[in-house]
């Protein structure tokens, strides 16, 4: 990295607070001068603690749902009007804590799926709500699958929400609301073995599902054929287990990953019909780095990443690169957002918009 890119990082002490920065960046071609952040909305826009955010463009609206501490860690969505944040629905619309956090959408109707948790039990279990335009209503029962269940992920494929978790027995599962009760997607669970960190996408016709696999000691992709799960490629194609993120391209999956053979850099592969296939070489980010989130415009790949700088203390900075037929190139100024987690990247009508980090509050950046 570029002393001035460590001192962009550096110019900020570590936080050690839970936030959110939601970033924006308008994708046009930059000759000699690279573009500068600068806020989306009031600055630090939450009260106070946000954990487990997730975005949603709809149309060219902006919505992140997350675990509000200002309202008792329980979930709330804010959605961005063009000059503030404001809350969808009323704030904390759960009676428990909650963890692990989805939004979808089914036209204009946002779902949030959510890890509830029974402070008795102490077990986490999915719940799914939708916002009626004036509440936010239960989809079906809460806390709809028994036990200790984790890392929700969820997606809307005509009118019908899926859902995708880790149970306790370390198995991920996939359950669909069928308008009364949710009932398994497919005859029998997507993973053969241990599994883990599933992450569901869709082309808006056919279910997709990532996941860690333990029983082929990798990451494994399969897709919902009919009422069977089958294999995208072979199973466990790529070793290591930290989490990764998932999408389509149309119809072509990629997953970007923590390459633990190249000293936990990000890596990206796709499936090109038959096999999975490196875009551009292995680890090409600068340094040890965590929590990619891949999206596209049109078929470019943009990735985003958290960088790990060593300097006396740990430094944590946001970076975008994104590949440009042979290689993977920045996009605007690397180690942009000092002190950051949990990325999502989400691109729309030409719009990249990145939310990272981890402190009390939610911040939204633009470039």
């Amino acid at each position: 990295m570029k002393n001035s890119d460590n001192k962009n990082c550096l110019s900020n002490s570590v936080k050690i607070f839970f936030t959110i920065n939601i970033l924006f960046i308008l994708l046009f071609s930059i000759a000699s001068v690279k573009a500068q952040w600068e806020y989306l909305g009031n600055p630090d826009f939450t009260v106070q603690y946000a954990g487990y955010p997730n975005l949603v463009f709809k149309d060219d609206t902006a919505f992140v749902a997350f675990n509000d501490g200002a309202h008792g860690s329980k979930p709330s969505v804010m959605k961005y009007n063009g000059t503030s944040w404001v809350y969808v629905g009323a704030p904390g619309f759960s009676p428990r804590i909650s963890k692990y956090i989805s939004l979808a959408f089914d036209g204009d109707t946002p779902y949030v799926c959510f890890g509830d948790f029974d402070i008795t039990l102490e077990q986490l279990s999915p719940s799914v709500k939708k916002f009626n335009g004036t509440n936010w209503i239960d989809v079906g029962t809460q806390r709809f699958s028994p036990g200790n269940n984790t890392f929700q992920s969820m997606v809307i494929i005509d009118h019908i929400p899926y859902v995708a978790f880790t149970r306790n027995t370390f198995r991920v599962e996939v359950k669909k609301f069928d308008g009364s009760n949710w009932v398994n997607a497919g005859i029998s669970d997507p993973s053969a073995g241990g599994a883990t960190y599933p992450v569901l996408a869709t082309n808006g016709s056919t279910l997709y599902v990532s996941y860690l696999d333990y029983a082929n000691n990798g990451r494994t992709v399969r897709k919902l054929d009919g009422m069977n799960w089958v294999n995208v490629g072979s199973p466990g194609f790529e070793t290591g287990f930290k989490p990764h993120s998932f999408a389509l391209s149309n119809d072509t999956p990629y997953v970007a990953y923590i390459d633990q053979l190249y000293g936990d850099h990000i890596s990206v592969k796709k499936f090109n019909g038959t096999d999975w296939v490196n875009v551009g070489i292995h680890g090409f980010t600068n340094n040890i780095s965590q929590y990619p989130s891949i999206a596209f415009n049109g078929s470019v790949p943009y990735v985003s990443f958290i960088e790990y700088i060593w300097l006396n203390v740990n430094n944590f900075c946001s970076s975008v690169m994104k590949f440009d037929g042979l290689n993977w190139i920045d996009v605007g100024s690397r180690g942009f957002s000092p002190v950051s987690s949990y990325q999502k990247m989400r691109l729309i009508t030409g719009r990249l918009m990145l939310y990272s980090g981890m402190t009390k509050i939610v911040t939204a950046v633009q470039l």
